[in-house]
């Protein structure tokens, strides 16, 4: 079941939280500062406009049953407040009413369709952003805490907060000359950038995992074979790339 407001990311920073927070008590603001307005101003001025819009900031914000309970609120403000004035069937008052309750009503109605069409581009950004997530972990999966004594830590953060895939990368792998690893960045976001990402992580793993025959057991020429392959299968680098490949070798291990 839907609650009433909508979820906020929870990637979301605390200002953008505490923003959301104020936003939803609008819709009950605009209803309440039409009553005082026109409580307080002359009888030719209306609250109407602020029941009108408060079914409109409700949309985006709540579920589309809360937007017409607030489109409800808004009419049955209106309706009160002509009771209250004593004005209720006088014939200008009718007419008056009426057309405001037409206009809150056609209001609350398009609100909802807003509603819809909001919550179905929140749902569908959601199902991008849990895809480019599992596409993001299948690429960096979380390197092991420990590897031959070396403690390793991970920690994966997009730069923009919108950001679905970013070009960054890290991986860790044991061999039987030590530990590789390699940290860096390539140039772009999304697919391109991900296809770049594999193709350097797969250059890395490859001969990581065949040390064994001592075939690249150096890290200079575990680098070379890393831009070889970039330059091969990828669209090559730029100045924009970059990368830091590092080796840690206990005492017992053999030498590169």
């Amino acid at each position: 079941m839907d609650d009433i407001t909508g979820t906020p990311d929870k990637s979301a920073g605390a200002g953008s939280v505490v923003a959301l927070r104020l936003s939803l008590l609008l819709p009950a603001a605009l209803i309440a500062f039409g009553i005082v307005f026109q409580l307080v101003t002359p009888p030719q001025l209306t609250g109407a406009p602020f029941f009108v819009a408060a079914p409109l900031m409700a949309a985006p914000l709540y579920t589309w049953w809360a937007t017409l309970a607030f489109g409800a609120a808004a009419l049955l403000s209106a309706v009160l407040l002509h009771l209250v004035a004593g004005t209720m069937w006088e014939s200008a008052a009718v007419h008056d009413l009426a057309t405001e309750l037409a206009t809150i009503l056609f209001v609350t109605a398009v609100a909802i369709l807003l509603n819809r069409v909001v919550r179905r581009e929140r749902t569908r950004l959601a199902s991008a952003r849990g895809a480019a997530a599992a596409a993001q972990r299948a690429v960096l999966p979380i390197p092991p805490e420990r590897l031959d004594g070396l403690h390793v830590a991970s920690h994966y953060e997009a730069a923009l907060e919108d950001t679905l895939i970013g070009g960054d990368l890290y991986a860790a792998r044991s061999t039987p000359f030590g530990v590789r690893l390699v940290m860096g960045d390539v140039r772009g976001k999304g697919l391109g950038a991900i296809e770049t990402v594999s193709v350097i992580l797969g250059a890395f793993y490859d001969p990581a995992d065949r040390l064994a025959g001592r075939t690249f057991s150096s890290p200079v020429r575990l680098l070379g074979n890393l831009v070889g392959d970039v330059k091969r299968f990828a669209d090559g680098l730029t100045t924009d790339d970059m990368a830091l490949l590092a080796a840690h070798r206990p005492r017992n291990r053999a030498p590169w």
